[in-house]
């Protein structure tokens, strides 16, 4: 749109030339990737933005083949109508792209919020696992202790009868109650 309106405020037949080559590059990658835009796009009316896109390259070819003829003046009333068409056609394919592009946003947005949702959900059910697992390794390293201690309360207390052998070896304690039965 920037060489279309360089074109009617500056006069300059030059921004017309890249304007149409800038419509036919445009046309040519999509074109190329119809298939794919259409595809992600739902609802999209399948041949607007091409069809708008012709239309507005159709609107270049005469104003292209009338400048030679014409003087560009601001509202030369050969143009006007041409430019009317053209600023009309140039914001119709504006608002179909950036319809595309809010769409994209829309779905970036949501992919982001499932990904932070899935990493809380992840985050949590870590969490709650290393509280379960510390929890009962803390349980496996404390039980040799309390049975220590409630064995010297039996011998406080007169009773000098062996400890039983703790259910699950652990090294650093079996030891402790191979030295306290003897």
């Amino acid at each position: 749109r920037r060489y279309e309106k360089n074109f009617f405020l500056y006069q300059d037949p030059a921004s017309l030339t890249e304007a149409m080559t800038y419509v036919d590059r445009v046309k040519a990658l999509y074109l190329a990737h119809e298939e794919e835009i259409l595809r992600f796009k739902e609802g999209l009316k399948t041949t607007e933005f091409r069809e708008t896109l012709e239309q507005y390259r159709q609107l270049i070819i005469p104003i292209q083949a009338m400048l030679p003829q014409h003087s560009l003046k601001s509202g030369s009333p050969v143009f006007a109508p041409l430019e009317d068409s053209m600023r009309r056609l140039g914001q119709k394919l504006l608002e179909i792209t950036q319809g595309w592009a809010e769409e994209e946003r829309l779905k970036i947005d949501t992919l982001f919020q499932q990904a932070m949702y899935l990493f809380i959900i992840s985050v949590v059910g870590f969490l709650v696992f290393g509280i379960v697992l510390a929890f009962y390794i803390s349980r496996l390293l404390v039980r040799p202790l309390v049975q220590m201690q409630q064995a010297m309360e039996k011998i406080a207390h007169g009773d000098f009868t062996p400890l039983p052998e703790p259910e699950f070896r652990v090294e650093e304690f079996h030891p402790l109650f191979q030295a306290f039965n003897r």
